[in-house]
């Protein structure tokens, strides 16, 4: 095995308190367990906690990440610059990351549909808390979030309409699935290594600049005493 394979499966991260790859299952742990208390709930059977499929969209955002090799955006919020060629890294939208990596691990009508999935409900929930309905050539495509249904995952098409109905049970099986899919594909080449290596070592090095936007935070900052520990929420 080589140092790239090392420094992802075996060697200790201080940052993670564990190996890189860890730290990856340490998150789909915490979304099974925070799925686990959204599902012993009391709502209706109907209804869905949108903010689950957020935090799996978060991990699959970081996974096409370390899939593609691609670290500009932790540079630079402009896709139109060339801050990657620095870093050896090629320059793709994060939605089409994201899409490569779906199509590649996840299964079924899921994997052929991802800017659907990642446009109607990462984006939708993301910035709006609600899933995003698209207009397709005289087609809508609608998006429900079930938590509590017994009913699959399911694209249900009537006329022209067309319903994604996600059950978040499902959503979480196959991100545990695409994951452990990644995993294999990891353990067995070097590129995809390599890859990988290039973009976490660019998150750990990354230290943003203070900006105009942030002097008075900043100020804000340099406010607490120091050697002290200040409460966060409680003004004094």
């Amino acid at each position: 095995m080589g140092t790239d394979y090392a420094y992802i499966f075996t060697d200790t991260c201080y940052a993670v308190h564990g190996t890189r790859w860890s730290w990856i299952e340490t998150q789909l742990r915490g979304l099974r367990n925070m799925l686990n208390g959204i599902g012993s709930a009391d709502c209706d059977s109907r209804s869905g906690n949108c903010t689950f499929p957020i935090a799996v969209f978060a991990l699959v955002d970081f996974l096409s990440d370390l899939y593609a090799g691609d670290c500009e955006y932790l540079y630079c919020g402009d896709k139109k610059c060339h801050c990657s060629k620095i870093h050896g890294a090629q320059s793709r939208a994060q939605s089409g990351m994201a899409a490569a990596f779906m199509r590649e691990f996840f299964e079924g009508i899921a994997a052929d549909i991802p800017n659907i999935l990642w446009d109607g409900f990462r984006n939708g929930l993301t910035h709006m808390l609600m899933p995003k309905t698209q207009a397709m050539g005289g087609h809508q495509c609608f998006f429900r979030v079930m938590s509590q249904s017994p009913e699959p995952a399911e694209v249900v098409h009537s006329g022209t309409n067309y319903a994604i109905e996600l059950n978040v049970w499902d959503l979480l099986d196959q991100l545990e699935g695409a994951v452990s899919r990644y995993k294999e594909r990891l353990e067995a080449d070097e590129k995809l290594q390599a890859k990988f290596r290039t973009v976490w070592e660019a998150g750990e090095s990354l230290r943003v600049p203070a900006t105009k936007y942030s002097d008075s935070e900043m100020r804000a900052l340099g406010a607490v005493p120091d050697g002290s520990r200040t409460n966060l929420f409680d003004r004094q």
